[in-house]
């Protein structure tokens, strides 16, 4: 075998997050020569870092929508995987809690539109059964959604390398795509660390997929950072929160609202905020929206007033803009495309959370000595 084609791989995952490292893993169940690179020095170091490590049942989203069917089907498949990986979480059930009777409505278009897509067991209850599931929450009326969890995305994210390069996959750190070319049928990956030669390129590079899908000559998708602001407490008695707890957000939000979520520790995080910004790194903090942070917070649940916080961070968001020109921001994009012979095509570019091999590489082709 020569170099050239120990070299060459089947398929190059660009984005180590944990939808880049989820395709990876899945993949690398089978007999495929993989590799995944990664831009900065470790894995989740960007959307996947900083964010509310929520397991989400997918009730937020329009039905139908190819966010609502990968969220709801993935539901089903991440607590079994987290268990079998070994990745800390818990089902905890999620409480969207409407302050007042007028949000009550808000909260019955959204169970609708969970019943839609196939969300199991959502249910609105009144203020006594908020208080029995979440004794430190008020609220006149909520969504209680009962399979919602917590997970730590970023061991999730390791334990997904970890299985994948106990298959065989490569990965590759301090690795990001400068420029893409085609020769001889495959793709041509430049990266400050050598050139990958692959049949196919999956690119979850997150925050940077449309830039990574420009130096491909895919030019119609813009992702709009938005940072999220949070504070994390201190351990403390009497601060003991089970589950999360979110408000109705406005429709016009462009995120969840301000809401507080355990961590798997036994702290409680703050947040998020949802800022428009220019950077796609400008993970900032401030003091204005730290303040909005604690006062939202304390409206959901009270005890925080005077909770100790011992950090503040920021994280970014990726929203792709609609590309059919509507306005407001669009669903997820999968576009599966051949390159033509020696000149820039569409690689494959993937967001769902488990990725599926050609047809030339079935469950047959599953390896023995493949784990997991």
């Amino acid at each position: 075998m020569g170099s050239a084609e120990r070299l060459t791989y089947d398929v190059a995952v660009i984005g180590g997050g944990v939808v880049g490292c989820a395709v990876l893993r899945e993949l690398s169940r089978y007999e495929l020569r993989l590799v995944l690179l990664e831009r900065e020095a470790d894995l989740a170091e960007g959307v996947t870092k900083a964010n509310s490590g929520v397991i989400h049942a997918g009730f937020n989203v329009p039905p139908r929508s190819l966010k609502a069917r990968t969220n709801v089907a993935g539901l089903k498949l991440v607590y079994e995987l987290a268990s079998t990986l070994g990745v800390p979480h818990r089902k905890t059930g999620k409480l969207v809690v409407a302050l007042a009777d007028e949000d009550r409505p808000r909260l019955e278009e959204l169970k609708a539109q969970g019943d839609r897509s196939g969300v199991a067991g959502l249910e609105i209850v009144d203020e006594a059964a908020i208080r029995r599931l979440e004794p430190l929450a008020r609220g006149r009326w909520a969504l209680w959604s009962p399979h919602t969890g917590i997970i730590s995305p970023y061991e999730f994210t390791y334990a997904l390398a970890e299985c994948a390069a106990a298959n065989g996959a490569e990965v590759r750190l301090e690795s990001p795509v400068k420029a893409v070319g085609v020769r001889g049928g495959l793709f041509l990956l430049k990266t400050p660390r050598g050139e990958v030669a692959a049949r196919r390129v999956v690119n979850s590079a997150g925050l940077f997929a449309d830039e990574v899908a420009r130096l491909a000559g895919i030019d119609g998708h813009r992702i709009v950072p938005y940072r999220g602001e949070y504070l994390i407490t201190d351990k403390a008695p009497g601060l003991g929160l089970g589950r999360p707890v979110y408000p109705v957000a406005p429709r016009d939000d462009p995120g969840l609202g301000i809401h507080v979520t355990p961590t798997l520790e036994g702290n409680i995080i703050l947040g998020p905020s949802a800022e428009a910004v220019d950077d796609k790194r400008d993970v900032a903090t401030t003091r204005e929206v730290a303040a909005r942070l604690k006062e939202e917070a304390a409206r959901l649940m009270p005890a925080l007033a005077g909770a100790p916080l011992i950090h503040g961070y920021a994280g970014i968001r990726p929203k792709l803009v609609d590309p059919g020109g509507a306005g407001g921001f669009g669903d997820f994009v999968v576009e599966v495309g051949e390159a033509p012979p020696d000149r820039p095509g569409r690689p494959e570019v993937g967001s769902e959370l488990q990725a599926h091999p050609g047809p030339d590489h079935g469950d047959d082709h599953l390896g023995q000595g493949r784990r997991r």
